[in-house]
């Protein structure tokens, strides 16, 4: 016998005082496909994240290949050999699909550790095409689908030298082809010594890929079984203690009129065409396709998501016309969608508040939530859904996904549907909870709830359904009726035929308007261009003089190096508003030193060095108190504009030496200093963002904290960095203000954080974070000076300048979430 490559044992873990795992075990050999199964809540993916670094177990043993190991997190598990693929496919939407593949390992990068792009992108498409997948790894993560992000991982994990794999649901939203794709690839890596550790509620392919299954029970490890003579009865009844013929167990029920009626719907991006659906009253109709047929786009349009482009959508006999969810919700429709992460669930927030939010309306009185109502709806929840659960207070975001679902089936059958349409209901969900969906899907059919049920099983769907519809390539492509007809038959009706129409995916569609717009520095430099060649017919003598334009410039150029900063900041997702103040409290610190005979260079490192450590403060105390970096700025600008007061004792800092202003005032070659400055800043930040794995770390963390997690990337370090960076700048900004005016005033600052953040924003930063462009933010701070230069010479009063620079910022943001639809969209 070989022995272990892997050992769990007696591995303890408890969240809150409630246990997750009693001295559960898992051993693992080398060349070995392992299952593991389980109910919800059993213990799988704590154990799981216990093996690959991701938690730190309370208790028990871990032992890779003889040797006792304590994993320090994900990137020591992944040095180890030790390589996952989680369940969901959490990716960073706003980056490409080769930097999800390869950022955890580190991108192809050349001398000076700079990013080699064409590298990158080429090892990529190798990794893709190892497993037998086609999709262009240069597009973002956002326009995949859900099973090619899950496909896009396994290409990653499989590629590396792993000597444990574990394949957390990796086939849930796989088509039949792909699944055969990853079972060869399974195969392969076995054959090499690989061993695989593989989680799966379709226990028909634990079966067939695995050689050995454990199964887990309440946090326990119950029975390890060989798979050669093992039945599903035998595997479920360990799990769950009950048989197989209760999983897909249907009530008969009495079929009414017709309730929902779908008549000729198409959609306006092609993901479905002419389809014409009716579901009766008390009846389950199974809606049945592969990847790409338009069933969740149809379901998603029939809640009212996006408008039809043709067709009629019927309830009762009365005819909708759905704008928005709401609408849908209130004519007696409900949804559950297939993607339980991003549309399902609000991580952040309580079970009681996720079971309570559809039905709000229903729990208020005169607007305000009566807090009685909701806790017993959310008990209700609980106990008919059975969710597993310290309390209703939980973040739902820590429970596991089988639990998850069971709140969000609840909060929809709490609004007392006339439709139900349920996407995907049993997705990663176990047998036992699988089991009671079912049940409670038949009971809703009893009251005359009219079920259009989306799955991609076809045993559920054969099992469960009254009648069934199949999708293909978008279209209606036959109804059948399960005790009629053949699981074969219903399946080639789904297959998409090789000579069928080219419909595209609204992914895979050219996105004409979104590719012309993705370039927001040619529009910055049009609107420029326009604005200027306006002001030379309005004020000729005033405006069109070169002059005016060093004083634009001028302007331009401290603003624009502090947004550089801010520009990284929010790429990371947070913000600091205080940079304003601390510019002017370390303009006079590094002022009032030269004035007392420090030489200047020494005058700018001691700002350079104040302004990184006050940023660095700024970000240390919002990651320590685990709060928002805009409270801790908040009150950092009445702070730093105290100490700026007690310093000067509100005296400006006054008659600078020559040789201090020298580092700014006066031009070189006709062109002001400071500009040089500028431009530095912006092509180190541009090549720091754009061709440095620090840079596209920020980025990756900016888009999706929690995947940033599971690859390793560190919160606290990436955070650091760019608060430091921008305190840097800002010290930077205040010598060069200082030496610019020559004189720090004890309003110096005010306003300045309005102008760099107006300037990242106009220039194409995302709000909200992962993105953003040091080009795009240098263009915005001349956009934003160039707009104030214009108010003075069109003798605006300064009460209206600021309503003009925050209108220009709301602008930026609604065009750019008006593009970024348009972009989602194909248009």
């Amino acid at each position: 016998m070989t022995d272990p490559v892997l050992r769990l044992s007696g591995i303890q873990k408890s969240f809150g005082g409630v246990p997750a795992l009693r001295g559960a075990g898992l051993e693992v050999n080398p060349g070995e496909v392992h299952g593991l199964v389980g109910e919800n809540g059993a213990g799988k993916s704590t154990l799981i994240n216990i093996a690959t670094g991701l938690l730190r177990p309370d208790g028990g043993e871990l032992v890779l290949a003889g040797n006792g190991v304590t994993l320090s997190g994900v990137r020591h598990a992944a040095e180890l050999g030790i390589a996952v693929v989680h369940q969901e496919a959490d990716l960073f939407p706003q980056l490409s699909i080769a930097e999800n593949m390869l950022l955890a390992r580190g991108l192809v990068r050349g001398p000076g550790g700079l990013i080699r792009w064409a590298e990158t992108y080429s090892e990529a498409e190798r990794l893709v095409s190892a497993i037998g997948e086609s999709f262009n790894v240069r597009q973002t993560a956002a326009d995949l689908s859900t099973a090619r992000r899950m496909m896009s991982g396994i290409a990653t994990a499989v590629s590396g030298q792993a000597r444990i794999l574990f394949l957390d649901e990796p086939t849930a939203s796989l088509t039949l082809k792909e699944i055969e794709n990853l079972f060869e690839q399974i195969r392969r890596l076995r054959q090499a010594g690989v061993a695989i550790v593989y989680v799966s509620h379709r226990l028909q392919e634990v079966l067939e890929i695995c050689d050995r299954v454990t199964v887990m029970r309440d946090g326990e490890t119950i029975e390890t079984f060989s798979t050669a003579g093992l039945t599903m009865d035998r595997m479920v009844a360990a799990m769950v203690g009950r048989n197989l013929s209760q999983l897909y167990e249907k009530t008969p029920v009495q079929i009414g009129a017709v309730r929902l009626k779908v008549s000729g719907a198409s959609d306006p991006n092609g993901a479905f065409m002419d389809i014409s659906i009716e579901v009766r009253s008390g009846e389950i109709v199974g809606l049945y396709g592969f990847v790409g047929a338009g069933r969740s786009e149809l379901g998603q349009a029939l809640f009212g998501l996006w408008a039809l482009d043709f067709g009629e959508i019927a309830l009762d006999g009365q005819k909708l016309n759905l704008h928005s969810p709401r609408q849908a919700v209130d004519a007696g429709l409900a949804y559950l969608p297939e993607d339980r992460l991003v549309q399902g669930i609000f991580r952040g927030h309580s079970l009681r508040t996720n079971a309570s939010v559809a039905v709000l309306r229903l729990l208020s009185r005169y607007g305000w939530v009566q807090a009685l109502p909701e806790q017993r709806l959310a008990n209700d929840v609980v106990r008919d859904m059975r969710v597993r659960a310290s309390s209703t207070e939980q973040a739902i975001g820590t429970l596991s996904g089988g639990n998850q679902q069971k709140v969000v089936f609840g909060r929809w059958q709490a609004t007392q549907p006339k439709v139900f349409i349920l996407d995907e209901p049993t997705r990663g969900v176990d047998v036992g909870a699988k089991a009671e969906i079912h049940k409670l899907i038949c009971e809703l059919a009893s009251r005359g709830t009219a079920i259009l049920m989306i799955s991609s099983e076809l045993p559920e769907i054969m099992a469960m359904s009254d009648r069934v519809v199949t999708l293909s390539e978008g279209r209606h492509t036959g109804t059948f009726r399960p005790d009629a007809d053949s699981q074969e038959t219903i399946a080639a009706a789904a297959v998409p035929q090789a000579t069928g129409n080219n419909r595209m995916s609204p992914s895979a569609q050219p996105a004409k308007m979104g590719r012309f717009f993705q370039f927001r520095e040619v529009g910055l430099m049009a609107f420029v261009f326009m604005l200027s060649i306006v002001m030379s017919f309005l004020k000729p003598s005033q405006f069109a003089t070169v002059q005016n334009f060093y004083d634009v410039l001028a302007n331009a150029a401290m603003p624009a190096i502090m947004a550089q900063g801010a520009m990284l900041i929010i790429c990371g997702g947070g913000i600091d508003i205080s940079v304003g103040s601390m510019m002017g409290l370390v303009g006079a610190l590094s002022g009032m030193a030269a004035n007392s005979g420090i030489p200047p260079l020494l005058c700018l490192a001691l700002a350079l060095f104040s302004g990184g450590a006050l940023g660095a403060l700024n970000g240390g105390i919002a990651l320590l108190a685990r709060i928002h970096p805009i409270i801790v700025t908040l009150a950092g600008i009445s702070i730093y504009r105290g100490f700026l007061q007690a310093l000067t004792g509100g005296r400006e800092v006054v008659q600078l030496p020559q040789l201090y202003r020298a580092i700014a005032d006066g031009n070189f070659l006709d062109i002001p200093k400071i500009c040089y400055y500028v431009i530095v800043i912006t092509l180190f930040t541009h090549v720091l963002l754009r061709m440095t794995l620090p840079g596209r770390k920020v980025l990756a963390l900016g888009n999706s904290e929690s995947a940033a997690r599971l690859i390793g990337l560190s919160k606290t370090r990436l955070m650091l960095f760019v608060f430091s960076f921008s305190g840097v700048l800002v010290g930077l900004t205040s010598v060069l203000h200082a030496a610019y005016y020559g004189k720090v005033q004890s309003n110096t600052g005010e306003g300045m954080e309005l102008k760099a953040i107006a300037a990242a924003v106009i220039g194409g930063t995302n709000i909200q974070g992962g993105r953003g462009s040091a080009l795009g933010t240098l263009l915005g701070a001349f956009l934003v000076a160039l707009l104030y230069n214009i108010l003075i010479l069109m003798q605006v009063s300064s009460y209206w300048q600021n309503v003009f620079v925050g209108g220009l910022i709301l602008l930026a943001i609604v065009v750019d979430a008006v593009l970024t639809r348009w972009r989602g969209a194909g248009i």
